[in-house]
């Protein structure tokens, strides 16, 4: 079961066409997966959300990348009446580390050219194995996903 407050800071809303249960959901989503061979490891769960006393626990779908469970983000939808909530959960490491070299790079304007050398040196260990071309599949790989729900749900 996960928490509301493990959710990220993305959630989104959007209106959709079609009314239909988290398992149609994972039904429709595991067809387009196979035809299009989108890698998607899709489960059924629930998420809590509310506080200590008006809690409740709603149904809800979570998608992950079955080769990068633990680089990427995954993907949570709940669905509601007419709409369909859709946030991450978990963090990426590559996006992790291109806000790292982006804050860095904002720490250094204006400073001395000993400072910047220094500061590159020292940054630059958290910023092994960053990759344009990772963060790039990565956010692929979320687009295709988004998309995908998008049209099971003929969101409008």
């Amino acid at each position: 079961m996960l928490k509301e407050k493990q959710l990220n800071d993305d959630l989104t809303t959007v209106k959709t066409g079609r009314s239909c249960t988290a398992l149609e959901l994972k039904s429709l989503l595991d067809d387009i997966s196979a035809e299009n061979q989108i890698p998607m490891s899709i489960s059924l769960d629930t998420i809590k959300v509310g506080g200590v006393f008006n809690s409740k626990e709603l149904e809800c779908l979570i998608i992950e990348h079955p080769e990068h469970v633990r680089d990427y983000y995954r993907i949570v939808v709940v669905l509601g009446v007419g709409q369909a909530n859709v946030a991450t959960t978990g963090t990426s490491k590559q996006m992790k580390k291109f806000s790292i070299s982006e804050a860095a790079k904002a720490q250094r304007k204006g400073k001395s050219l000993s400072y910047k050398l220094g500061h590159v040196a020292t940054s630059s260990l958290f910023l092994i194995g960053k990759s344009k071309n990772k963060l790039e599949a990565e956010k692929n790989y979320y687009e295709i996903v988004l998309e995908a729900i998008g049209f099971c749900l003929e969101v409008e």
